[in-house]
């Protein structure tokens, strides 16, 4: 057997018992940080006062009027909600 072979061999064996940490680390921990970040900083910010800021504008590209009407009264009760 090559040495590389045996490496390989003892990488397998070493992931076995250590896969859990790896899986905290690469997924779960980044998960965490997001979602810790977004109610912290989600906790801060009013949503009225944001509109506010914006100057009421609504992102949301529409090709008629009334559709452009109803989406607009729709996000203005989810605001003042």
């Amino acid at each position: 057997m090559t040495r590389a072979v045996r490496i390989v061999q003892r990488n397998v064996v070493v992931y076995r018992h250590v896969w859990r940490g790896s899986l905290f680390s690469s997924f779960l921990q980044p998960t965490l940080y997001l979602m810790a970040l977004g109610f912290g900083v989600g906790s801060l910010i009013d949503p009225r006062r944001a509109a506010a800021i914006a100057g009421g504008a609504h992102i949301v590209r529409v090709h008629d009027v009334r559709q452009m009407r109803v989406v607009t009264e729709v996000v203005d009760r989810i605001l003042l909600a």
